[in-house]
Parts: C-alpha cells; sequence; structure tokens
C-alpha cells in the first residue's frame, strides 16, 4: 500500500529518508521527490540495507497487484547485460509428463538459448530440441529461452539437478547431493513385473537426488536407499498414485560403510586360458571423508602408462564392499606396487578382473573397521522440555553444545549417531507436545564402537567370498585353474619392488 498510487505513504518516505543523509537534507529543504526516493529505496533492497515487508493473500489475490508493483520498482538485474555473455545454466529439477517424458528444467544464467541449437552438457554436446515456459501445471512453448528465465527441455538424458550447462559444463556438486543413510527392500505382487517397478524407481531416482536405487542380481530384488523412514512412506504412496503399483519396504537398515584400520597389501592374478594381468595393490588408510583415492608408486619400465592409466580406471570406476558387512568402502588410498602385462594376450577387462580380486585380496589379508554415519541435529522445544531432551540425547551418546534460551524457547545443537536419531521423531514430538521442531542432517562418518561394531557384523552375517573374490585364477598346462585367497602370494609372477 505504500506504493498506491505512485507514491510512497509518509511512514515510508520518512523510513527510507532515515537511511540516507542527502535524501534527509533533500526532504527539509524540497520535499519528497518520488524518483529520488524510489531510487533509494531499490539500492537499499539491493544492498540488504532495507526489507520491505508486504500483506495480502494469493489465495484470495489481496495485495498481489501491489506487490508485483512494488517488486518491478524495487528490483533490479542485469539479465539484459549478461543475455550478450555465453549460454550458462543451471538444471534444478527432473520431473516426467504423463506419458514418461524426461522433462529438464534449468534456469538460463547468462547468454540464450535456441530450439534446434546445439549446448554443452557434462555428457557432452546436445541438441534442444524443444523449449517450453512453465506456470504451474501449463506449458508453453517457446523458440529461444534468455538469460533469467525458467525453461524446461525435453530429453538431456544423463543431466541431473545441479548440473551445470553450456560454458564450462560440469557435474553436480557436494551441495545438491544428499547422502542416504538408510536402505530398505522393495516388496511387490508378483504378478507385477520386476521390470515396470524398477522403471517407476528409476524415474523416481532421476527427480529426487537423496534416492538411490540398487538392482541386485543374485535374488532379483531391488534395495531402495533414503534419507529416513519417512521418505519411504512418501515413496509407497507417490507409486500408488503416479504408476498404480502397490509397494511395500522391508525393515529400515542403517546404511554403514568400512575402511582399514591400517595399511594392507592385495594381489589379483588373472590368467585363464589367452588372457593375463597382475596387479599388487596396497589399501592405505586416509582422512575421513576422503572417499577412495590412487597413487601409483609403479615405474613405468615395470608396467607402461598406458596399463597403469588403466588401473586406476578400474580403482576409480566401481563402489567396492567391505569384507565386514559388504559396505561400501571408503576413506582409503589404493597405491600400485607393481603389476605385469603380456605382450599378446593382455587386455583391458584382464585388468579389470586383476584389480577387483587385489583389492578384495588386501581386505581379507588386513583389518577392517566399521563406521557409521554421524548426524548433526537442531532441536526446537518449550524451555520445560529442556531437561527431558538432555536426557535422550546423553543416552544416544550424543555431543551437546551449550543450549540456547529465547522467549521461552530452548536450542539444541550437536551431533550424534543416526542409528540412534532415525526413530526419535515420534518420541520427540511425544516429549514436546508437539511444539518442538526437530532437523537432521549427515554431517560425517565415523569408527563403530567395538561393541557396537561386533553385533553389527553379527547380525549382518555376511560372507565376504560371496560378492567379488579374493582368489585368483592362474594358468598351468593351457588351463586356467583357481588360487585362494590365501595362498595367491605363492604363485605370484611379480616381486615386491624394493624400497616400498
Amino acid at each position: 500500500r505504500g506504493f498506491a498510487g505512485g507514491r510512497m505513504s509518509e511512514t515510508l518516505i520518512e523510513e527510507v529518508a532515515a537511511r540516507d543523509e542527502s535524501l534527509m537534507d533533500r526532504l527539509f529543504e524540497k520535499g519528497y521527490d518520488e524518483a529520488l526516493w524510489l531510487a533509494a529505496l531499490s539500492r537499499q533492497v539491493m544492498d540488504c540495507a532495507a526489507f520491505p515487508a508486504m500483506a495480502g493473500s494469493a489465495l484470495r489475490g489481496d495485495g498481489v497487484e501491489e506487490f508485483m508493483r512494488a517488486l518491478r520498482a524495487l528490483v533490479r538485474t542485469e539479465w539484459e547485460k549478461r543475455e550478450r555473455e555465453p549460454f550458462r545454466a543451471l538444471v534444478y529439477k527432473i520431473r516426467h509428463d504423463a506419458q514418461g517424458g524426461r522433462l529438464c528444467f534449468f534456469k538460463v544464467l547468462s547468454g540464450s538459448a535456441a530450439v534446434r541449437g546445439e549446448i554443452e552438457t557434462p555428457q557432452g554436446p546436445a541438441k534442444l530440441s524443444a523449449l517450453s515456459l512453465w506456470h504451474g501445471p501449463r506449458a508453453r512453448s517457446v523458440e529461444r529461452a534468455a538469460a533469467g528465465e525458467l525453461c524446461a527441455c525435453a530429453g538431456l538424458a544423463g543431466v541431473m539437478p545441479g548440473d551445470t550447462l553450456g560454458a564450462g559444463a560440469k557435474r553436480r556438486t557436494a551441495e545438491w547431493t544428499c547422502e542416504p543413510m538408510l536402505a530398505a527392500d522393495a516388496v511387490w505382487d508378483a504378478a507385477i513385473p520386476k521390470s515396470r517397478v524398477l522403471a517407476a524407481f528409476r524415474m523416481l531416482e532421476e527427480e529426487e537426488s537423496s534416492l538411490q536405487v540398487e538392482a541386485r542380481e543374485g535374488d532379483g530384488g531391488i534395495a531402495i536407499r533414503v534419507m529416513g523412514e519417512i521418505q519411504l512412506e512418501v515413496l509407497r504412496e507417490v507409486l500408488k498414485s503416479r504408476f498404480g503399483l502397490d509397494v511395500s519396504f522391508g525393515p529400515a537398515r542403517v546404511l554403514y560403510r568400512e575402511t582399514v584400520k591400517a595399511p594392507c597389501m592385495g594381489i589379483g592374478h588373472y590368467e585363464p586360458l589367452r588372457h593375463y594381468a597382475e596387479v599388487w595393490l596396497r589399501l592405505v588408510p586416509t582422512e575421513p571423508g576422503s572417499g577412495v583415492t590412487f597413487r601409483s608408486l609403479c615405474h613405468v619400465d615395470t608396467l607402461a602408462l598406458n596399463w597403469q592409466r588403466l588401473i586406476e580406471t578400474h580403482v576409480l570406476e566401481k563402489q567396492h564392499k567391505g569384507v565386514l558387512t559388504g559396505a561400501p568402502l571408503t576413506d582409503v588410498r589404493v597405491e600400485l606396487l607393481t603389476g605385469r602385462a603380456h605382450i599378446k594376450h593382455t587386455e583391458g577387462g584382464d585388468f579389470r578382473q586383476s584389480v577387483y580380486r587385489a583389492i578384495r585380496n588386501a581386505l581379507m589379508h588386513g583389518e577392517s573397521r566399521l563406521l557409521e554415519p554421524i548426524c548433526r541435529f537442531l532441536m526446537r522445544a518449550p524451555e520445560e522440555c529442556y531437561g527431558r531432551l538432555a536426557g535422550d540425547l546423553s543416552r544416544m551418546r550424543a555431543q551437546i553444545e551449550p543450549p540456547e534460551y529465547d522467549g521461552g524457547r530452548v536450542t539444541l545443537r550437536g551431533e550424534a549417531p543416526f542409528a540412534a536419531l532415525s526413530g526419535y521423531q515420534t518420541e520427540f514430538l511425544a516429549a514436546t507436545h508437539g511444539k518442538g521442531a526437530l532437523t537432521v542432517r549427515l554431517s560425517r562418518y565415523a569408527p563403530c564402537r567395538d561393541e557396537d561394531a561386533a553385533r553389527i557384523v553379527a547380525e549382518a552375517n555376511y560372507n565376504p567370498l560371496a560378492d567379488d573374490t579374493p582368489d585368483s585364477v592362474f594358468c598351468q598346462k593351457g588351463a586356467g585353474f583357481r588360487v585362494a585367497w590365501d595362498h595367491v602370494r605363492e604363485w605370484a609372477h611379480c616381486e615386491m619392488p624394493e624400497g616400498i
């Protein structure tokens, strides 16, 4: 209402002048000038020196026109200038239409893109077959999208939310990736083909970054990885309403990870008839959160550089499993010590087999450590609930920062194991009589307590020989034969390099 009739209210005029001495002088000497005051307020808004507040109701349409008029008057953009720059866009959403077609939504940050034009994506060049501007459920086809516009394009396979398109196209950064902390097995009617259920999950996986889907080959099942149990309930409802699928989920289990306690070495040899590759790898524990990295200590005179680069590719191309529970391996540096190829019989796939076997072999020889997810929490509740909440957090072995009190409410921050926090939401609401708020996000992975790790490993009942094998294949008298993991060193062709 401060802009009704194209003139600010007296109160607003004084508030703007109070933040600008030159305007205050002008007000006393010559009075109010609409253009000067609007320009000054616009600068104050853009500099975060003023924060206009407006009241209204979008549902009833009250105040909407006034709000849009104020927005146009106060907010300045540089989109017209940016339109002369090279095309860049940020993908913020993936959705699918009623026919299952893939729609990629992005905001144009600079430049422009036209239908039938070619743009760069993290996967390489791609052609824009069509562009559309969306307003709620309605879409309008356009021939061109310019800087500042939100639009959608059909296709662009492989592009995900957080990816950058155009100049400097790159894969999404860490802040766009949500780390799942729970896993559950999908259960559906046997009359429904697995392919149909898996296709629905894959479609939702593209749309939601916190969802990961794994199709198991052994038992034909589907494992779902999510942020929490509430997401499983949402998934169940979405599958039913959108795809007509009645899917339930087995008991949710915490997603652990594994690493090694100390350096350990493994050998992988793969030599069936007319194939040959041998790799010696060492696993070294690294800093928490470092993931899996690679370093070569092998001289190129021992193994050609092209083979060494291929070995690095095979080390990093998949998520290797630990030997305690089959959880993903992390926080290790894989070091190439030595290796051997055959001038005639070595193919690329031979080194893949050797690398996988060498990593598994090293884990079988070494001592592994189980890591559990640690979450950062934020609790807000009535002040009188502090004693109950502090007791609960102590029971969870949480690390709590000093409480903050404000207006009869208390705020608690800290870290606790996700296994303890994952089922606490209902108990928290009961303890605060529905007046509290709890936020949980993944912070890091840390070693489990020995007693907890022993219990988790026992419950998992994991057979480390059932997945990637730690054994090797050798050849003798024209036939390949398997050598058990604990005897591979006796048959290996290479020798440990000096000084390593």
